[in-house]
């Protein structure tokens, strides 16, 4: 009687009391064992429920907490969507990982990324959308992965690692913040929005793919997730092509931007460069 799993062609869904008791609970958590289905898998849960492995058309969560436990596998085909209230929460611990082929999509509730969790966007056109961007709707580590782009539709915060490694990932008019690394390596970047911003922790590297800029009213801003002439970032090209239209690049490290021999420039212009100093305190 803890849950109940009901088909049809177009979802599953997944229904689960309150339960009397913490070990109850606990036992509710890890107990729903894997689930597999043709449709979406729309979850309501008046307190919490646990899936080990998961694989359908898509993922909803609209009411109560979804757990996703550590070794967890997820397989979405479609879109996934936490929903309908604040106390909407998908959380994944330890290193759960989730496949995502349709939108990604916070509209209301919690999404919470623990240990080392990873989501992986691997489908064609794709909207990723965290709703206001606070903390606890934060990825953890992100892999860019499709055959075609990935569109921000809010700004997004990435808190670990950043990885584009097939298809698009666009920007557009919005802020991405990556507060360590971001790498690209078979993919794109896309910067192609008035006013977009890369804000990096650590070091933006490239080994292959591409980097795209255009010139736009506002132009496209890589900068540091911290105090720009203060801290410094690591901007590194070794392979790939080089598509930029326009760019103010703020508070690079001494290095500069670092451009290898295997880069193809395609166009390189208009660049912009501001807060960046070397060791001594004199503008580089």
């Amino acid at each position: 009687e803890q849950e109940s799993l009901q088909s049809s062609d177009s979802f599953i869904r997944i229904g689960l009391r309150v339960f009397a008791d913490e070990a109850e609970r606990e036992h509710a958590i890890a107990g729903l064992g894997p689930v597999a289905g043709n449709g979406t898998v729309e979850v309501t849960v008046n307190d919490r429920a646990g899936v080990t492995d998961l694989s359908a058309a898509g993922l909803t969560v609209n009411d109560g907490r979804l757990l996703l436990p550590t070794g967890s596998l997820v397989d979405a085909n479609g879109n996934v969507t936490v929903q309908t209230n604040a106390d909407a929460e998908l959380e994944m611990a330890g290193t759960a990982e989730m496949t995502v082929s349709g939108d990604f999509a916070v509209t209301a509730g919690v999404f919470d990324a623990q240990g080392t969790s990873k989501i992986t966007l691997d489908g064609g056109t794709q909207t990723v959308t965290t709703s206001t961007g606070e903390p606890d709707k934060d990825f953890l580590n992100l892999t860019v992965n499709g055959t075609l782009t990935d569109t921000l539709g809010s700004n997004v915060t990435v808190t670990n690692a950043l990885a584009i490694t097939g298809g698009t990932l666009e920007l557009s008019t919005y802020t991405l913040t990556a507060p360590a690394t971001v790498t690209v390596n078979g993919g794109t970047l896309s910067m192609t929005g008035s006013g977009g911003v890369l804000k990096v922790g650590t070091s933006l590297s490239m080994s292959s793919g591409s980097v795209v800029t255009t010139d736009q009213a506002t132009a496209p801003v890589l900068t540091t997730t911290g105090t720009e002439g203060t801290n410094f970032i690591a901007v590194s090209f070794t392979g790939g092509t080089l598509n930029v239209g326009e760019w103010d690049i703020r508070s690079v490290n001494t290095s500069g931007v670092a451009i290898g021999s295997g880069v193809t420039l395609t166009t390189f212009d208009k660049i912009l460069w501001s807060s960046t100093f070397d060791s001594s305190g004199s503008p580089s």
